[in-house]
């Protein structure tokens, strides 16, 4: 699932479990949001989307999430997108959400489209993963913009 993320798959079980007790940690701070993907049906989770970035002082936040590649093109990261802007439009009062996405993984773009967001463009050699450089295209939406949508 890591192959367009800006970070490499876990070596083993351990770095997992440190990236989840950091995870848990931040908790104390105000303003953190995490979540985990389940699929009722499989009764597992095969993800997460969390707020990568919040600016207070812009009143904007950064989404990331990932699935795992079996679970893709069924309409699941697109659910979860639109519930986390949901919740960060309506109970966190942000005015702008933004995401970003390798352009060699076109449908996590789709995803973002699917969701209302709007194509603002691409960061050229924005990140650098495997001795790569690789561009991210960036959608974004805007509070009223999703208040219209409704």
């Amino acid at each position: 699932m890591t192959e367009f993320l800006s970070w490499n798959t876990h070596e083993d079980s351990q770095v997992t479990e440190g990236i989840i007790n950091k995870w848990i940690a931040a908790y104390e701070q105000p303003n953190t949001f995490n979540w985990a993907i389940e699929v009722i049906e499989v009764g597992e989770v095969i993800g997460n989307i969390t707020v990568v970035q919040y600016e207070k002082e812009n009143s904007a936040c950064e989404i990331g999430y990932c699935i795992g590649s079996k679970f893709w093109n069924k309409g699941i990261a697109t659910e979860a997108l639109q519930m986390v802007i949901d919740f960060l439009f309506s109970e966190i009062g942000v005015n702008r959400i933004f995401a970003k996405y390798d352009v060699l993984n076109p449908a996590s773009g789709e995803v973002m489209k699917k969701c209302n967001m709007v194509y603002e463009g691409a960061l050229r050699d924005e990140d650098f993963k495997n001795n790569l450089f690789c561009t991210l295209g960036i959608y974004s939406i805007l509070k009223r913009e999703w208040q219209q949508s409704k």
